[in-house]
């Protein structure tokens, strides 16, 4: 993808959260609301800078006050570190023992119960839609495949767009075009 054809996507992400079949959950059968905005992952640093303008610039262009609910996913997870108080003792195990102890150590605290009580706790279903973003500085404590499913009874009949650094194809997310490609089939492309 050329820079030019990546900027002429994001400027259509803003129209495109506005359509009714988005909003309302409209022709996607079955399925729950789940959009993935793939884009180059040389370009995150573009779009950590643009999406706090996101809001106004859908305001701006709805008729009625939509309310988007941003949530970076990676601070999220940090923010429930630090509230176990275990942040400090994950830091000296990083020092002590490195990378793959600490992971170890954060996959039993970061199980499918304290990601789905982090994320029930800061997702606001009143609002209109929800944004996600921060994917790959979560990673690899986050696995995006089983987040969403585990988001799927959160969320309820909100649309959730998902901004990924990486490729989406409708069936596979490969984040950072490099890592190997993980099952997923239950999110719908925001944007070809």
């Amino acid at each position: 993808m050329t820079s030019s054809q990546f900027y002429a996507r994001l400027e259509q992400v803003p129209d495109r959260l506005l359509s009714k079949d988005l909003l309302h959950n409209i022709h996607i059968g079955n399925e729950i609301g789940f959009y993935i905005f793939d884009y180059p992952p040389d370009k995150e640093l573009v779009v950590r800078e643009w999406l706090p303008s996101l809001p106004e610039q859908v305001n701006k262009k709805s008729e009625q006050k939509i309310t988007l609910l941003s949530i970076n996913i990676f601070q999220e997870v940090i923010r429930y570190i630090k509230n176990t108080n275990k942040y400090e003792k994950i830091i000296q195990v990083e020092k002590e023992r490195g990378n793959d102890a600490t992971l170890r150590g954060l996959g039993s605290l970061l199980n499918t119960t304290a990601i789905t009580s982090i994320f029930k706790d800061v997702i606001n279903t009143n609002a209109d839609i929800i944004l996600m973003h921060g994917v790959g500085a979560a990673w690899p404590l986050i696995r995006i495949h089983s987040f969403l499913n585990i988001l799927q009874p959160i969320v309820e009949r909100v649309p959730l767009v998902l901004f990924y650094p990486g490729t989406y194809n409708s069936s596979e997310i490969k984040l950072f075009n490099r890592l190997p490609s993980e099952n997923y089939y239950r999110a719908f492309r925001l944007l070809p």
